[in-house]
């Protein structure tokens, strides 16, 4: 299988503070500058609140239109998740991202397309998120389908331990509620990831429609 190019996982959003330096008075300089900068990241999120979700539906059009490019078809999946045929084949409607730059997009970052193309002016006409849609939560769907997708390669085990390995270090921070007091079989790890596909897959085939992330 042809892997994902543009499609990469996206990083935790972390602040990192300015290291002390045990110069008191300097140190009180960097105490300030790390509280200015804080400052400045809530000012940005509360004045544009919706910029996280068109980030994110920025990059699952990227990954519909990829996806695209690879003729990708969904597998229709059965009990414990054996292949049973095709499913939908990912194609995005062109028209409807007309004014989205889609012959540009694959090569922009975000802050590129969103400020100096000035494409967050498509969000204020009829291009409106669906719902409540949270930014981790399609972080993690985005994540885990790029990782999974690039990682598999149609032998069993190794699908197990790449399960594995994506739930308890490659997104340990998305799985952070996944109880690992217990000791869970490779299988509890599978499907904890196919879950995730599987939602990932539904909005993957709404964002094609122009929908995000999807409609009930």
């Amino acid at each position: 299988m042809d892997e994902l190019k543009f499609n990469v996982p996206i990083p935790p959003k972390e602040f990192r503070e300015l290291s002390k330096t045990g110069n008191p008075k300097l140190d009180k300089e960097l105490d300030r500058g790390n509280r200015l900068v804080k400052k400045d990241s809530q000012r940005k999120r509360e004045s544009e609140p919706h910029r996280a979700i068109h980030f994110m539906w920025f990059h699952f059009l990227r990954l519909c239109l990829e996806l695209e490019g690879m003729n990708y078809f969904f597998q229709k999946r059965g009990a414990k998740g054996k292949i049973i045929g095709k499913g939908k084949k990912v194609t995005v409607r062109k028209k409807i991202y007309k004014d989205w730059d889609l012959d540009g997009i694959m090569s922009l970052k975000f802050n590129d397309w969103y400020y100096t193309k000035n494409k967050k002016d498509i969000f204020k006409g009829k291009m409106n998120h669906i719902g409540r849609p949270q930014y981790n939560s399609l972080v993690k769907k985005y994540n885990v389908f790029v990782r999974y997708f690039n990682g598999a390669d149609g032998n069993y085990d190794n699908e197990l331990n790449l399960c594995e390995k994506i739930v308890l270090k490659l997104e340990k921070k998305r799985y952070d509620r996944v109880d690992r007091t217990t000791n869970k079989r490779k299988s509890d790890y599978r499907k904890l990831v196919w879950k995730e596909m599987k939602s990932c897959e539904d909005v993957i085939l709404a964002c094609c429609q122009g929908e995000f992330p999807k409609s009930t």
